[in-house]
C-alpha cells in the first residue's frame, strides 16, 4: 500500500470525527441533521454466505442556509459471521465492513416531513476472516467508489426524527492471498465488491427547532 493511501485510511476517519462533532455548531449557518440508520446491508452473490448482514451507522447534513445542496457525510459499520460446508469441510467465515462516504444531500420540505436524495465518493474497508479446524486466516482490504440513496423522515415534536432510508454503494476491494501456517486454509485472492444495498430505520435529530423553521 503506497504513502499516500495509508494516510488516507488514517485521515478519513479523522475528519468524518471531526463532522460530527461540528455537525450541530454549523445549525447557525444553515438547517441540518444527524440520523441514526439501524437495518441490513445485502452483498452481492460473492459475499455468500455472509451477504447478507446487520448494519449501524450515522449520517451527518449541514451547510449554509443559502446553498442548493448540503454536505453529506455518513460512516456505517456492517458485520456478520455463519457457518458452512464447503464440499463437506465445515468453516465458520466472517467478516467485518465500514464505509465513510462523503457527498452532496437535498433535502425537500419546509414542514414535518423530508425526503431527501444523496450521493458521493466512499472509501470501503473490510475485515474477515475464515476458521477451520481450529485454524483461522485474517485478511483486510480497502477500497474507493461511490454511493447513492435516499430517504425520508418525519420530525416529532421540535428535533426529533424518525423514519427510514436505502443506499446503494460500490468499492471494489482487493484481498491478497494467503495459506495459513499450518496449512489447512488456502486463499487464493480475490477482487469483491465491498458495498451493496443497505437498507433501515432512521433516528435522530435536527435544527433548526421545529417552530423557528415554520415561521
Amino acid at each position: 500500500m503506497s504513502r499516500t493511501n495509508r494516510c488516507a485510511l488514517w485521515l478519513l476517519p479523522a475528519v468524518f470525527g471531526l463532522v460530527f462533532l461540528l455537525a450541530p455548531r454549523a445549525s447557525v449557518a444553515g438547517p441540518g441533521y444527524v440520523n441514526f440508520l439501524f437495518g441490513q446491508k445485502a452483498f452481492d452473490s460473492d459475499w455468500d454466505p455472509i451477504d447478507q448482514q446487520s448494519t449501524f451507522g450515522a449520517e451527518g447534513v449541514f451547510g449554509p442556509a443559502k446553498w442548493p445542496v448540503s454536505l453529506d457525510a455518513y460512516v456505517m459499520h456492517a458485520k456478520g459471521s455463519k457457518d458452512a460446508d464447503i464440499s463437506g469441510t465445515p468453516y465458520n467465515f466472517d467478516a467485518t465492513t465500514y464505509e465513510y462516504g462523503l457527498g452532496l444531500n437535498k433535502t425537500f420540505g419546509k414542514e414535518k416531513f423530508h425526503p431527501y436524495v444523496n450521493a458521493g465518493a466512499v472509501l470501503a474497508k473490510v475485515s474477515a476472516s475464515i476458521t477451520q479446524s481450529g485454524t483461522t486466516g485474517t485478511t483486510d482490504a480497502n477500497g474507493f467508489g461511490f454511493w447513492g440513496g435516499g430517504g425520508a423522515f418525519f420530525r416529532v415534536g421540535t428535533t426529533f426524527n424518525i423514519g427510514g432510508a436505502v443506499r446503494y454503494s460500490t468499492a471494489d476491494v482487493d484481498f491478497k492471498a494467503y495459506t495459513t501456517t499450518i496449512g489447512n486454509i488456502a486463499f487464493n485472492g480475490a477482487t469483491v465488491d465491498a458495498g451493496g444495498l443497505t437498507f433501515g430505520v432512521l433516528v435522530g435529530w435536527g435544527w433548526p427547532k421545529y417552530q423557528e423553521a415554520s415561521h
